[in-house]
């Protein structure tokens, strides 16, 4: 069996998701049928064969100018660049990047879908520290930097990926060396993965840990299966929340303002490292 020859390393809740869809249906690229494999940091103890399963053998993987998997833990994990210079020292990177206020926010109203969590997004930041930590880029994209060229990395910028469709399928189409006229453009402008208030809150937070639980015992071939025959999609049609209280909470000035001033010197540091205008990020 094959071994990829890219990876999609994060950001988390920064449009990976999104990113997979249009991938997955190019006829140029083969992307593993589980999205998150996450074998270079959860299952990396099964062996560099158990990942070798979850592609094509050779001669089938030929028909494919791209071979890849999405896995956005990949970027904050500092074991995960070393493993992955050591099985595919060639490999290629796609990261998109967010503004990290948003991107924790995001994370934030994902556990508010997924978990049932009763608290303001103050609250869940003084929990949960690591939301907060992986904002800082910088040192994440340094542990690959340090191990792999520059050139073997396409950045993406959410913000600006998400604007201009045209222009993101030309960089993808560029860097994997794929035909730029393969990707559906009106499949692009969908939201994949959103954050919602739930019907049955309690009922989804269930199925979400079910989930979870069969991915850490190595069933997530499970939840693909389920996946094509349209049980999952029509699972969540049924707990998805359609009344009034669907509105997600907005997030309150004041921690914007405060959470922008943590992040100021992380977006500057990060300006110099891609050499890239990240002004957008700090209004």
């Amino acid at each position: 069996m094959s071994l990829p020859n890219f990876l999609g390393i994060g950001a988390m809740r920064s449009g990976t998701s999104w990113l997979y869809v249009q991938l997955r249906s190019h006829k140029d690229v083969y992307m593993s049928e589980q999205k998150e494999l996450n074998f270079f940091n959860d299952f990396y103890s099964n062996g560099i064969e158990w990942y070798r399963g979850h592609f094509p053998p050779e001669k089938e993987a030929a028909r494919y100018k791209a071979v890849g998997e999405i896995t956005p833990t990949y970027m904050t994990d500092p074991n995960a660049p070393a493993r992955i210079h050591f099985h595919i020292p060639d490999c290629r990177f796609i990261a998109i990047l967010r503004n990290p206020v948003h991107r924790a926010y995001s994370e934030y109203t994902k556990r508010l879908r997924d978990f049932n969590f009763n608290g303001t997004f103050d609250e869940f930041v003084e929990r949960f520290h690591e939301v907060l930590a992986r904002g800082y880029y910088t040192e994440q994209l340094g542990h690959y930097f340090r191990l792999f060229s520059r050139d073997r990395f396409l950045i993406l910028i959410f913000e600006e990926t998400v604007r201009n469709h045209q222009a993101t399928t030309q960089k993808l189409s560029a860097f994997l060396q794929i035909d730029p006229n393969g990707f559906d453009l009106s499949q692009m402008k969908q939201k994949v993965n959103p954050s919602y208030l739930p019907r049955m809150p309690s009922l989804y937070s269930s199925a979400v840990k079910m989930r979870q639980s069969l991915v850490k015992r190595n069933l997530g071939r499970l939840l693909t299966t389920a996946e094509k025959l349209g049980l999952i999609h029509a699972a969540r049609r049924v707990v998805r929340f359609r009344g009034p209280r669907s509105e997600l909470p907005k997030m309150d000035e004041r921690t914007r303002k405060r959470l922008n001033d943590v992040y100021l010197k992380e977006i500057h540091t990060l300006e110099e490292l891609l050499e890239q205008d990240l002004s957008t990020w700090r209004s």
